[in-house]
């Protein structure tokens, strides 16, 4: 068979798998009782008969085969093409639609019991299994690619989440004694308050005192005191002086305790948020736990409370067992 042959039967069966089953039905243009709804579900089944014999499997097959797709196609095409043309004037109508109707009911099976064969072999010979199994490669390829992506990622951040947790615990380790100068912080303010506090009363008790001496020398010109004997104006201006001398000494001496314990307690706080730093400047650490000591040491000795004479002298034991360890680990 000529190309030009096989061309025209590529377009009989092309134009029966496109053609619009949806025309047949033609309602509007024939009414209720005379159009071809019952020839449009008949018609879609034949045409999915056709649309499994692919375009490209013609190729393949002998000539008879060819000549018996197209004998059925150009058949049913006249059929379905009847139903379009099909007129309500036309002679004895309703026979005539009756008849198409019937047509159309019954190429289906004339049809398949033509094509069951061709179909069958126009599939397998359209398979093409190379091209399956190499697309059925490339999916593995790509699951297999995804896989081994998805497990490094996963590896990743394991070893991610590994890292942070040792550096977490490396971190809480480290700022766990860090953490607790939070104390000595808050007894600092606490401290600084109570001395803004004394520092206030310190200022009104010497305004009060300084008034009582300004006026203390003009008392004795009142006439009103003028009956009184001077020795008892000079008993009374010396005990109001010494009392209001002595309160302003006490709000001083106060003061200057409070600012003197926070002065210590920044020091404490101080010590335990830098011993770390020399704890890694050292760069040896087996001395770590003696700068730790020392830390503590600062912290824990007696220091003056600024409310008594007890200076607080830091004890000579602690430096014995300084040197002593010091030696003892260079040794």
């Amino acid at each position: 068979m000529n190309t030009e042959e096989l061309n025209t039967i590529k377009n009989n069966l092309k134009a029966i798998q496109e053609f619009d089953t949806s025309k047949l039905a033609r309602t509007d243009a024939l009414g209720t009782d005379h159009n071809f709804l019952m020839a449009v579900d008949p018609a879609k089944k034949l045409l999915r008969l056709y649309n499994q014999i692919p375009l490209i499997s013609l190729e393949n097959l002998p000539n008879t085969q060819l000549t018996h797709i197209n004998s059925q196609c150009v058949q049913d095409l006249k059929t379905m093409n009847e139903i379009l043309a099909y007129k309500i004037t036309d002679q004895n109508s309703i026979q005539k639609r009756d008849a198409l109707i019937n047509r159309i009911n019954s190429a289906f099976q004339n049809t398949f019991n033509v094509l069951k064969d061709i179909i069958s072999y126009a599939l397998i010979t359209s398979l093409d299994t190379n091209k399956w199994e190499d697309a059925a490669k490339k999916a593995i390829n790509i699951i297999k690619t995804k896989t081994d992506s998805i497990d490094n990622i996963v590896k990743k951040t394991e070893a991610e989440i590994e890292a942070s947790l040792i550096d977490v615990k490396k971190l809480s380790a480290e700022s766990g004694v860090s953490q607790r100068a939070i104390h000595f912080k808050k007894e600092v303010e606490q401290q600084n308050k109570s001395a803004v506090c004394w520092l206030c009363a310190s200022i009104l008790l010497f305004i009060l005192l300084s008034l009582y001496l300004v006026l203390s020398l003009f008392i004795t010109k009142i006439s009103f005191f003028s009956d009184i004997p001077q020795i008892q104006i000079a008993i009374s201006k010396i005990l109001t002086f010494g009392v209001l001398s002595y309160f302003l000494y006490f709000a001083v001496k106060n003061f200057m305790s409070h600012k003197h314990n926070a002065i210590i307690n920044k020091h404490r706080q101080n010590s335990l948020m830098t011993y770390k730093v020399l704890v890694n400047a050292s760069k040896d650490n087996d001395k770590g736990d003696i700068i730790l000591s020392q830390a503590a040491s600062c912290i824990f000795s007696p220091q003056p409370t600024g409310f008594s004479k007890d200076l607080g002298h830091p004890s000579s034991n602690g430096i014995i067992e300084f040197l002593a360890r010091i030696s003892g680990k260079d040794a």
